[in-house]
């Protein structure tokens, strides 16, 4: 299962591929797969790990990769197999690490960043809306409401979330 990753290389080589220089998803990566990327405020709930394993089913895949780093630090990687417990802990059970989690294929990613403040959902449009089960606008009404806006306004988490929907909302 880890063909086409193992041929990444380094930890440099892998986060080159996948962050930019924000340690966020770039949009590079996302681009060239032709996906789309939504940001939804703070951890995964136990809901969106339902839907995003429904969502990981429909592209029939049965396992995903989990991979865990700090910033610069060493890469985990685990092959876990696709359920809703499984989706919610890889991110519970994380929760001082960065997480991403796709398949060997690179048929959809999820991120959640190190401080908890956002998680991504990535992939054609298909898969993502199966993750959100809303749409676009709503989707942007929870990440101001319930992210952006539970900071004080100029304060560093205010802007960082701003920014972040921001970059994932320009084509």
């Amino acid at each position: 299962m880890l063909n086409s990753l193992k041929k990444i290389g380094s930890k440099e080589d892998f986060f080159s591929l996948f962050l930019n220089s924000n340690w966020s998803i770039s949009k590079e990566f996302i681009n060239n797969k032709n996906w789309i990327a939504v940001p939804v405020p703070n951890n995964l709930t136990l809901i969106e790990s339902e839907w995003m394993s429904n969502a990981i089913h429909s592209l029939h895949v049965n396992k995903y990769l989990e991979y865990t780093f700090e910033f610069n630090g060493d890469i985990s990687i685990k092959i876990i197999e696709n359920n809703q417990n499984n989706i919610f802990y890889s991110d519970f059970n994380n929760s001082d690490k960065y997480v991403i989690l796709t398949n060997d294929n690179l048929d959809f990613l999820y991120f959640k960043n190190q401080n908890n403040l956002y998680h991504l959902f990535c992939g054609e449009y298909d898969f993502i809306y199966q993750c959100l089960k809303c749409s676009h606008k709503t989707a942007e009404n929870i990440f101001f409401y319930y992210g952006v806006n539970d900071y004080d306004e100029n304060t560093d988490e205010y802007l960082y979330l701003k920014d972040i929907w921001e970059y994932y909302s320009k084509p």
